[in-house]
């Protein structure tokens, strides 16, 4: 997972604790700075947008496959088997 820098495309950070674990695309939590992503063994996991440092994981049972939503600082995420959490 890595930050770059949008002007230059330099890196900013890289967190390589989520390596073949099959990230979602990340959303956005600006209440925290924060970079929401899911993954395929269930685990949601909350990244800092500033320097990539793990802030929060919780696991929600099966596969997040999707994007995590979200709306007004809650997050909602699909998992494999049709629950949204």
């Amino acid at each position: 997972l890595y930050a770059v820098n949008r002007s230059n495309g330099a890196t900013l950070w890289h967190q390589d604790q989520f390596d073949s674990r099959g990230l979602t695309a990340p959303a956005y939590l600006p209440s925290h700075n924060a970079l929401v992503l899911g993954d395929a063994q269930g685990f949601l996991h909350v990244i800092s947008a500033k320097d990539g440092h793990l802030m929060a994981q919780t696991q929600v049972g099966a596969s997040i496959l999707t994007k995590p939503v979200v709306s007004e600082n809650e997050i909602y995420v699909l998992t494999k088997t049709g629950t949204i959490t």
